[in-house]
């Protein structure tokens, strides 16, 4: 169901609503599906984005996180971002030995991406 722009502004928003409740049953990504509206996906991304940016060590050093949450942080990409970088920058590592960080990342990333092409409307 496409919004048409012709549409008057009241019958375009609830259908903007419609097609952002629907995502939400078939399972939004990045909390964009929980909005009811364009307005609120700004809002629940920037929720969604910090969260995962505390629990991946953007804001806690890494080594806390590993002690504090155990293996929790490790479900977010920032996680393995950041020990990537701790382990170049500080650890003097080569990207051949940050090989298990970089393919936790090739698979977040290519995890976004069958999302991304399965959620993108074609018509």
């Amino acid at each position: 169901m496409q919004c048409r722009a012709a549409r008057p502004d009241r019958a375009r928003l609830e259908c903007e609503r419609d097609r952002a409740t629907r995502a939400l049953r078939e399972g939004g990504v990045d909390g964009a599906g929980a909005a009811t509206a364009k307005r609120e996906i700004g809002g629940l991304s920037a929720v969604v984005l910090w969260t995962m940016g505390v629990l991946g060590g953007s804001f806690i050093p890494v080594f806390l996180l590993d002690r504090l949450l155990g293996p929790v942080p490790k479900i977010v990409p920032h996680y393995w971002a950041n020990r990537a970088l701790t382990n170049v920058m500080l650890r003097g590592l080569r990207l051949a030995d940050v090989r298990v960080e970089l393919a936790a990342l090739a698979a977040f990333a290519a995890l976004f991406f069958v999302v991304g092409l399965l959620r993108f409307d074609f018509d």
